[in-house]
């Protein structure tokens, strides 16, 4: 277990390394021009009763308006009882992105299901977080969340309810 935590923080930090050099090379644009935005997240995640676990994820978002983004995620869970998650969810962003600020606080929420891993359940994802811009194309985001994960088995549902904190890295574009 201790081998596969220390290989998940080790690629998480190096995966976040590598995009925080490419952040700092990427050149300036117009703010208001960048609605796509690619992130990538290193999450842990405790449930009440069991064990912190920790996945990796790309999500793609759109700007729609300059406080409401929505996003499409993909979530791989290491460790003990891996598992993919598919999920879509939105931000709303105080006060708006394109905005000079040097924090951009915001609300999130997100539905998330399991696929393909022979699990059949589904998390639901609600907290806030911040965007530190790093230059005009990258930031750095730190979230905090409430989780509640709902396990069905064999007809029943199985409810737990947890806490996650994300950190990661995303570029406009």
């Amino acid at each position: 277990m201790m081998k596969k935590r220390t290989r998940f923080l080790a690629s998480a930090c190096a995966t976040l390394g590598v995009m925080a050099a490419a952040a700092t090379l990427a050149l300036p644009a117009q703010a208001a021009d960048k609605r796509l935005a690619l992130s990538a997240f290193a999450n842990v995640s405790k449930y009440s009763g069991s064990e912190a676990t920790g996945s990796v994820f790309l999500s793609l978002g759109y700007l729609f308006t300059d406080s409401i983004e929505g996003e499409v995620r993909l979530s791989q869970t290491l460790g003990a009882g891996e598992f993919t998650l598919v999920g879509a969810g939105g931000k709303y962003y105080f006060g708006g992105v394109t905005q000079a600020k040097a924090w951009l606080p915001y609300a999130h929420a997100s539905y998330n299901q399991t696929f393909g891993s022979g699990l059949d359940f589904n998390v639901l994802r609600g907290g806030v977080g911040v965007d530190l811009p790093l230059n005009e194309a990258a930031s750095m985001s730190i979230e905090g969340a409430y989780v509640r994960q709902e396990l069905k088995s064999g007809g029943s549902t199985t409810s737990s309810n947890g806490s996650e904190l994300v950190v990661g890295l995303k570029f406009r574009f």
